[in-house]
């Protein structure tokens, strides 16, 4: 299978390092000892095997800060983005009138009192919850006697 390319520079995603066939299979998974003829190269494949786990070490870690630069640049422009699509959002735009209707809609269909509801301010309901989204809706909220 090939291995996979970065997208910027070509570079080799993964490195072409396969697993080795081993010289002595039928040893493997048994309590018999490699014959003496058979130790050094069992010897060098243990060691080129080590070699190649350190540089898949080395390539998963740099893999690993890549992916966390990567998030970090997303989650800025992810930011990024939300705040300016908050600058054009349609409510924005919506006359205070409207606005207005909708907060007494909200606070026509507003459960109802809760059973241990002393009749103080309640400022998690409207029009105090309105206020508290922005000037503009505190404004409206504010300019709305229906509400109050």
């Amino acid at each position: 299978m090939p291995s996979p390319l970065c997208a910027d520079c070509g570079h080799s995603v993964t490195c072409n390092t396969e697993v080795p066939i081993s010289p002595a299979p039928k040893l493997l998974g048994s309590n018999q000892v490699a014959p003496t003829a058979q130790a050094p190269t069992i010897h060098r494949m243990v060691a080129n095997t080590q070699r190649d786990i350190s540089r898949l070490d080395l390539e998963i870690n740099r893999l690993h800060e890549t992916a966390h630069e990567l998030r970090q640049k997303r989650d800025a422009l992810q930011t990024f983005n939300t705040m300016h699509m908050a600058l054009i959002s349609p409510v924005h735009h919506m006359p205070p009138e409207i606005l207005s209707e909708i907060f007494i809609q909200c606070q026509d269909t507003a459960p109802f009192i809760p059973t241990d509801w002393d009749g103080g301010v309640r400022l998690d309901k409207a029009p105090f919850l309105l206020g508290k989204i922005c000037s503009r809706w505190r404004y409206v909220s504010l300019s709305t006697p229906k509400l109050w």
